[in-house]
């Protein structure tokens, strides 16, 4: 069952890379919908906000450069504090983001357990790190840290919001490459993580 009572200001944090702030965004709208009063804002860093740009269900981004000095990394945990949040969840599980949580001043914070970090965590996560779609296996982190019930709703289709601006400079694109923009994929077949190349590899 979700929380009662109800967080009222809740920050998400996945730093980065682009995709996996992506696929950040279905647990970001389970969370939408479980607290639907809730204020939800967004740490990322700042060469990934573009998967956040116009989604209607991130109150704020909190962005922090890429390669934040020490003095950049402590502004954005004064931030945080100052912004007096009941609940964190860390997705992304490093020692950068454990220390936002754990200084963030928040009652509770929520991340995996598969590291020794989980006793930065309030209180002290055991949850293993689950292999498979991280779209959803984000939701299951907050179904099983009790933050939301998970239905047939809670889609993990990840959420892009992409503006008229954008899809007018595809469309140009396409047609100065001769092409008509139906019939496009994009293949990465490069990745240091065995499980992110597919289960099929690529000639």
């Amino acid at each position: 069952m979700p929380l009662d009572p109800p967080p009222r200001r809740i920050l998400v944090i996945q730093l980065r890379h682009l995709g996996d702030v992506l696929l950040t965004t279905p647990a970001v709208r389970a969370l939408r919908r479980a607290y639907p009063e809730a204020r939800i804002d967004f740490l990322v860093d700042r060469g990934a906000r573009a998967a956040l740009l116009g989604n209607t269900d991130i109150h704020r981004m909190i962005e922090r450069p890429s390669r934040a000095s020490l003095r950049e990394g402590a502004q954005v945990v004064l931030e945080a504090r100052r912004a007096r949040y009941d609940l964190v969840i860390d997705f992304q599980h490093k020692l950068r983001s454990a220390v936002v949580a754990l200084c963030s001043g928040a009652a509770r914070s929520v991340s995996w357990g598969h590291t020794a970090r989980r006793m930065l965590y309030r209180p002290p996560v055991r949850r293993a790190h689950p292999q498979g779609y991280m779209g959803a296996t984000k939701i299951a982190l907050l179904r099983e840290a009790g933050l939301v019930d998970v239905d047939d709703r809670d889609s993990p289709r990840p959420i892009l919001s992409v503006s008229e601006a954008a899809q007018a400079c595809a469309a140009a694109t396409w047609t100065a490459l001769g092409l008509d923009g139906t019939q496009v994929e994009a293949i990465k077949p490069g990745s240091r993580r065995a499980d992110h190349r597919g289960a099929n590899h690529f000639a």
